[in-house]
């Protein structure tokens, strides 16, 4: 059984990773029903105007800006009334000296017409429209292609597609788009003392929920969570369950079965299936040092540890990054905003020249973010409840004072920064 004798620092673990595995990205195409808060795969071209047509802002008339050159208060002018195209009907008819077409607020112009008459600015009297001052060529009207032209570039490869982006979409009649396809992530529980019954689990066991957290988290970065079960902690029962995630998935994330000072069975396992096997094994990390990774033909196995916050350290420095290359962004960290520390901070002595994961919970106010430490035994994830945030502390850095400015991690489906913070 192996164990493993030192730590590797968290650069050098990123790099042998990064060189190890080989993570493709890879297109789908999806309905725009389904596109939301996907990535777009390739540049996408507009291909029509927005609008299409000349169009009018207000309800009122289209009209000819030359019919008005003489209208004055004293001395009006009127125009024939005809009826316009109905709303969102190509324009048909076409605007002659003297005539006016009444037309709704997002209707086309008529051909020949290039200025609209609010309806406030004019009324009708006995089949003709009176109005009373001169309006200049193009007034209240919006110009085909003058919020997007055909062939513009709208959006770029990379971009992710918001509510707005959908409507844009949608508004240049694009049914289907192409997007990354998300990255199929397996979760392993092992620990024969787990049981999947969370509701009274029987006398022994321990109800298995950290693959519920790590699952969230793994689709709210963009992953397809897959939980492949308990293993036991049995050679053959982990080795079957890591062939089986190998075969379907993309990322493989497994649970516990780790430490420093006992026996690996999952990290023999990992070794026993092939090239190169396991890679590091103990990263100088506070907490969950216990954490490693190999890969197996270039997918990745990433060993999280028991510990709730162990496991959660482990995902945001490796199986986020894994995630986020599939989807065409590269090896990188979750999004950050700069926060003012409100209180002190320290580490253990014994951990000075580790990199700290330290946990926080964000205020926001005139001045800007203010971070609170929240610190506690790594088994509580009533730690992870109390935070909405996490910062790197490098090594060497064993304490930090009220005043300092970090930076803090929004990590998605952790850090849910969209409003409620801001109250």
């Amino acid at each position: 059984m192996k164990q493993f004798t030192h730590y590797t620092p968290i650069s050098d673990a990123f790099r042998i990773l990064e060189e190890n595995v080989t993570m493709t990205p890879r297109p789908e195409t999806v309905s725009l029903s389904e596109a939301f808060q996907r990535i777009i795969f390739a540049d996408v071209i507009a291909k029509s105007d927005i609008p299409p047509f000349n169009a009018s802002h207000m309800d009122g008339f289209a009209v000819s800006s030359g019919d008005l050159k003489n209208a004055t208060d004293s001395k009006p002018v009127r125009l024939r009334l005809k009826k316009g195209d109905s709303l969102g009907r190509a324009p048909s008819r076409v605007l002659k000296r003297g005539e006016a077409y009444a037309i709704p607020t997002g209707g086309y112009l008529p051909k020949g017409a290039d200025t609209v008459v609010p309806i406030e600015r004019a009324h009708v009297e006995r089949g003709e429209v009176v109005v009373r001052q001169l309006l200049a060529p193009g007034s209240d009207v919006y110009p085909a292609g003058s919020d997007v032209s055909r062939g513009d570039l709208i959006l770029s490869k990379g971009a992710l597609l918001r509510a707005q982006e959908i409507g844009l979409l949608g508004s240049l009649h694009f049914g289907r788009v192409k997007v990354f396809r998300k990255p199929r992530v397996a979760i392993i529980a092992t620990g024969s003392e787990l049981t999947s019954q969370i509701e009274n689990p029987a006398a022994g066991k321990i109800a298995e929920t950290h693959s519920f957290v790590i699952s969230r988290l793994v689709e709210s970065s963009g992953g397809i969570a897959e939980r492949v079960g308990i293993a036991k902690d049995q050679f053959a029962d982990i080795k079957r369950r890591l062939r089986v995630a190998l075969a379907n998935c993309e990322i493989v994330l497994t649970m516990a079965g780790t430490s420093r000072g006992g026996s690996d069975i999952t990290a023999d396992c990992i070794d026993s299936l092939g090239k190169p096997g396991m890679l590091v094994h103990g990263v100088k990390v506070h907490r969950g040092r216990v954490m490693g990774f190999g890969a197996i033909r270039g997918k990745p196995i990433i060993i999280l540890p028991g510990p709730i916050q162990g496991a959660v350290n482990a995902f945001v420095l490796f199986a986020y990054r894994l995630i986020m290359a599939s989807l065409g962004s590269g090896h990188v960290e979750p999004a950050r905003v700069y926060a003012t520390l409100d209180s002190d901070w320290e580490t253990k002595k014994d951990f000075e020249g580790f990199t700290k994961v330290v946990y926080m919970k964000l205020a926001y106010s005139r001045n800007g973010f203010a971070a609170t430490p929240v610190a506690g035994e790594t088994e509580k994830i009533t730690i992870l409840t109390n935070s909405d945030a996490y910062a790197l502390i490098p090594e060497g850095v064993q304490s930090l004072k009220r005043g300092a400015l970090i930076e803090a991690h929004l990590l998605p489906g952790f850090s849910y920064v969209d409003a409620w913070f801001l109250y």
